[in-house]
Parts: structure tokens; sequence; C-alpha cells
């Protein structure tokens, strides 16, 4: 007896067959993806979050939000407070 299952012609189809939608899966999400950045390019600075354009005869939801991303030196913040990284003091602002 063999230690892995036997890839029997039935089985093969299944995982050719399988392996299609998760192709057309990845070709989704990447699109999505950069149809999400055009709509965000598009709505940036516009006040409401929520927008309902006509598409097609139908009210479309199209929700947004804007926000802050801020990276932070963690050596820097592990030090004593009121020095910076070099070991120089820096009066806090």
């Amino acid at each position: 007896m063999s230690d892995e299952p036997e890839l029997t012609p039935d089985i093969e189809a299944v995982l050719k067959r399988y392996a299609k939608p998760q192709q057309e899966e990845r070709q989704l999400k990447e699109e999505k993806g950069q149809l999400q950045e055009r709509l965000y390019a598009h709505l940036r600075g516009f006040p409401d979050t929520c927008w309902t354009p006509p598409v097609t005869g139908r009210r479309m939801r199209v929700s947004h939000k804007e926000f802050t991303e801020i990276d932070y030196d963690e050596a820097l913040l592990a030090g004593p407070p009121g020095y910076n990284a070099t070991g120089r003091f820096c009066p806090p602002i």
C-alpha cells in the first residue's frame, strides 16, 4: 500500500476543474482591487462616507473611509523619554 492516495483519472479531472475557478477568483480579486482604487481616487475629499449613484436603473451603495497611517520607530520609542535614537536630548514639541 502506498503512502499517498492514488490519482485516478476522475480525481485528476476534479483537480483540474477546481484549479480553474481558483485562477478566476485570483483575477477577480485583482480586478476588484484596481476598481476600488479608482473609486477611492474619485471619492477622495468627498465629505460624506456613503454615495448612492444610479447604475443601470438601480441605486448602488458605495461606502468609503479615509484614514491616517502612522509609521514609527520602535527603537526610538523604547529609549528613555526625551531622548532620540542617537541618545541626544530632544525636548517635547
